[in-house]
């Protein structure tokens, strides 16, 4: 199997999606109206990154952290102030640690800085 890093361009020049079946052909401003659930997904992915024109296009957009489980498209600070429980969860669960390990170091980071 190889794991070599290939770019990919995520966005045209007309700030289009060039990428993917979901919303290829759609523009990234449509989008975030849409699903900023998505912005999130890709900015998230080594691809993602790759693409300047892409995070710099999307650098101010407030995207919501989670994309999965009972509050989808929702913030962590949201999460935190209104659901206790789903918080606590994020911040033991091994299933957000292998599948979203980005949540979970938020999480953690959020805690540390609250506990000071």
């Amino acid at each position: 199997m190889n794991n070599t890093f290939t770019p990919k361009q995520v966005i045209n020049e007309s700030h289009v999606f060039v990428i993917g079946k979901k919303y290829r052909g759609r523009t990234v401003a449509a989008v975030i109206d849409f699903d900023p659930s998505y912005i999130t997904w890709i900015r998230n992915k080594p691809w993602g990154k790759a693409d300047l024109a892409f995070m710099e296009l999307t650098k101010d957009v407030a995207v919501p952290d989670l994309t999965f489980g009972r509050n989808k498209n929702k913030t962590l600070e949201w999460v935190r102030e209104n659901d206790p429980n789903y918080w606590k969860f994020l911040g033991v669960s091994e299933w957000v640690q292998q599948n979203h390990p980005e949540v979970r170091t938020k999480v953690h980071n959020m805690n540390a800085l609250n506990s000071n």
